[in-house]
């Protein structure tokens, strides 16, 4: 088994209008495999179109009016395009290595696995586009823990005093890279350290 805690994780959160809808906000955080975090990426932008039930009634447009923001979901596209490819994130790509061989969502499809596929026309994004790809929820699956666990508490042990918001996506990351590092610690633990 080849062990992911060897490099720093790269983790991406989208928030969406609905399901299927508008990406609307994306976090992405690159941390060590000690769990902390080196470099981040935040932002939103407007939703362009009826905003869904959900995210109205929950407030997540006026929860996360700290994020930077930009006009449209293709400057946000392109912020994020420019963020990933920066020194550090696709070193590895340059240097010859695999492409996102440490690229991590949590339960990806549809919603961060769609921004990522909007961003498919991009010629930059083409030869950067994570691959493989890797799901949070499927690694604390294999590791023993059921895929829907309550991320903050299967991360307890690594969170130590940083405190967040659900649907933050940079929040999300994070914590979704806590949940990530502890249950390939605990695979690795099971098949001894390979």
């Amino acid at each position: 088994m080849e062990n992911l805690l060897d490099r720093d994780l790269l983790i991406i959160d989208v928030e969406s209008n609905g399901l299927w809808g508008q990406p609307f906000a994306v976090g992405a955080v690159r941390m060590t495999s000690g769990g902390r975090v080196i470099r981040s990426f935040g932002m939103r932008c407007n939703i362009d179109e009826v905003p869904d039930e959900w995210v109205v009634n929950n407030e997540i447009e006026e929860m996360l009016e700290e994020l930077p923001k930009v006009e449209n979901p293709r400057a946000l596209m392109a912020a994020f395009i420019e963020w990933y490819s920066g020194e550090g994130i696709t070193a590895a790509i340059r240097s010859g290595v695999d492409r996102g061989r440490n690229t991590f969502v949590d339960t990806g499809f549809p919603v961060d696995c769609r921004f990522l596929d909007l961003m498919r026309l991009d010629e930059k994004w083409q030869s950067l586009s994570p691959y493989p790809l890797y799901d949070v929820s499927s690694i604390i699956m294999a590791a023993g823990g059921p895929p829907n666990v309550d991320r903050l508490e299967y991360a307890k042990e690594l969170i130590g005093e940083k405190k967040g918001t659900a649907h933050d996506p940079l929040w999300d990351a994070e914590l979704s890279g806590l949940c990530a590092i502890r249950a390939l610690r605990r695979l690795q633990a099971l098949h001894g350290g390979r």
